[in-house]
């Protein structure tokens, strides 16, 4: 079954949630190389047990991401290092 096209009202929305999850996400990674709070454990007792676990599953989530991509770079370099 074929999707069905977005409308111009659809796609405006779309582009406008991207730049705004962008501005977000910019300010987020901003703030927590230039905030010693974030490393700071009496913050983190402050916050409720869920966030913090969902966090962690995050954190652990991007760096298993990273680990897998950086394998992939690798074995491409192997790759054509072997074929040289």
């Amino acid at each position: 079954m074929p999707r069905r096209k977005l409308t111009p009202k659809e796609k405006g929305a779309m582009q406008a949630a991207r730049k705004v999850a962008k501005e977000q996400s910019d300010a987020a990674l901003a703030s927590i190389g230039s905030n010693a709070q974030f490393k700071n454990p009496k913050l983190w007792a402050k916050v409720d047990g869920e966030s913090v676990t969902a966090i962690q599953k995050a954190m652990a989530k991007a760096g298993a991401d990273s680990k897998r991509a950086k394998i992939v770079k690798l074995q491409k370099e192997l790759a054509r290092l072997e074929s040289d």
